[in-house]
């Protein structure tokens, strides 16, 4: 892995964040899902559109080598393009984006999500089950919790928290809308399809 200036990167993100816009989202038809996977060097990228319904209308995979390490805050640098050019790869244009990583749950409100939404121009939903530093850990609550750019969300029976915050061009309660459409289990659907789809691929390789 080459070294990459990590003081760039962070002006990037401020100017990913700065084109962040909030707006209502009125009406959404397919919904997409988009998740990476990685063995060694590799990385598969996968996703996946559905209908209000859940019924899967396309798929659609990218996949080589990573060129970005994992460092905390800057996942939008390692799997962003990967994730932009899956969902550029299927013939219809999601409504709206379900992405496995936080949106504006992120120090300078620029994570994987806002990075996805605002190269696509697309409303996107962040979903992560990693909070960001001093945010819950635990269920030690049940329902909802606003956060500060995002929503901490436990049912019953759950130990841990998921959070939901927006990407671009949605609001937080709408985020948390889609979400709770979407999650009869912790993890979107859309997701899950994705994460279940490139999990598969990657294991063949």
């Amino acid at each position: 892995m080459r070294d990459f200036d990590l003081k760039s990167l962070r002006k990037k993100q401020k100017e990913y964040s700065s084109f962040f816009r909030e707006i209502e989202v009125k009406k959404a038809e397919n919904f997409a899902g988009v998740d990476c996977h990685y063995k060694s060097e590799k990385i598969i990228c996968c996703a996946v559109l559905i209908g209000i319904h859940g019924e899967i209308i396309e798929e659609s995979i990218t996949e080589g080598k990573t060129f970005f390490p994992y460092i905390p805050t800057f996942l939008a640098f390692r799997e962003g393009p990967w994730m932009v050019n899956s969902i550029r790869k299927l013939k219809t244009v999601p409504d709206l984006i379900f992405v496995d990583g936080n949106g504006r749950l992120h120090p300078l409100g620029a994570g994987l999500a806002v990075y996805v939404g605002v190269k696509l121009n697309i409303p996107t939903i962040g979903f992560s089950k990693n909070p960001m530093k001093g945010y819950p850990k635990e269920c030690s609550f049940n329902g909802e919790k606003f956060l500060k750019n995002g929503v901490a969300i436990c049912r019953k029976g759950w130990k841990k928290p998921v959070f939901i915050s927006s990407g671009n061009l949605i609001t937080l309660r709408k985020s948390l809308e889609f979400y709770n459409l979407f999650s009869p289990t912790k993890i979107p659907i859309p997701i899950r399809l994705a994460h279940q789809r490139a999990r598969l691929l990657i294991n063949e390789h």
